[in-house]
């Protein structure tokens, strides 16, 4: 049912990661997967479910991906699941935007 749209290499705080693009046959919006290291044998993968909030990520001085992204370099091995907002099962969240 879930369809990997795209794949690449990206820089991040935490170094060098791959990025996939999913989607699903009912909604078309694309989720984001960043995984860091090799995770194919599934065992002890830390992994981050992160709800969009696109001006905090991007803007906000909470830095909450960056720190994470960081732990999963440095431990070479782990992946961010990041949700997009309003996405099926995925609710709008009430936020104060600026």
């Amino acid at each position: 049912l879930v369809e990997r749209v795209a794949c690449s290499d990206i820089d991040t705080p935490g170094g060098k990661a791959q990025v996939f693009t999913y989607t699903l046959p009912w909604d078309s919006m694309h989720h984001v997967a960043v995984v860091f290291g090799d995770i194919r044998d599934g065992e002890d993968v830390p992994v981050r479910l992160h709800s969009e909030d696109v001006v905090t990520d991007v803007f906000g001085t909470s830095h909450r991906l960056d720190a994470i992204m960081k732990a999963m370099g440095e431990r070479k091995r782990g992946v961010i699941v990041y949700l997009r907002e309003g996405s099926v099962g995925v609710a709008h969240q009430e936020r104060n935007r600026p």
